[in-house]
């Protein structure tokens, strides 16, 4: 993953069974993850000052990537029905930018969100 030069290297974290890496630089940033699983790869990057990453996951398999390069960004991951997979890969670049993203499907698998700029708000809903 690049992201303006910054480069991450996640190959690292690829081979462990289940493990969460955290990178944070700056002031106040704030991290909850509850994830159950069996397997799992979550890499969670927090490049700022006041940026918030909330998990409450519960899957078979889960692969998370959250990037957040400014200020005031807000990523609330929630899927509380279990199911086989989860994949999250998620980009927010600017300040102020809040996502909220509820369940997982096929669809939301594919998914990669980035989302640069000012004040913009997302909200996904993969409700079965």
């Amino acid at each position: 993953l690049s992201l303006s030069g910054l480069q991450i290297d996640l190959l690292d974290n690829a081979n462990k069974s289940k493990g969460i890496f955290i990178q944070q630089i700056g002031n106040s940033n704030h991290l909850n993850a509850n994830t159950k699983s069996i397997s799992s790869s979550i890499n969670l990057f927090q490049y700022g000052n006041d940026n918030e990453i909330n998990l409450n996951i519960n899957a078979v398999s889960i692969k998370e990537t959250v990037v957040q390069k400014g200020n005031e960004h807000i990523f609330f991951d929630i899927s509380l029905k279990k199911t086989l997979s989860h994949t999250a890969n998620v980009l927010q670049v600017g300040k102020n930018q809040r996502l909220y993203w509820q369940g997982a499907n096929s669809l939301s698998e594919k998914m990669f969100i980035s989302m640069k700029g000012n004040n913009q708000t997302i909200l996904i809903r993969n409700i079965k």
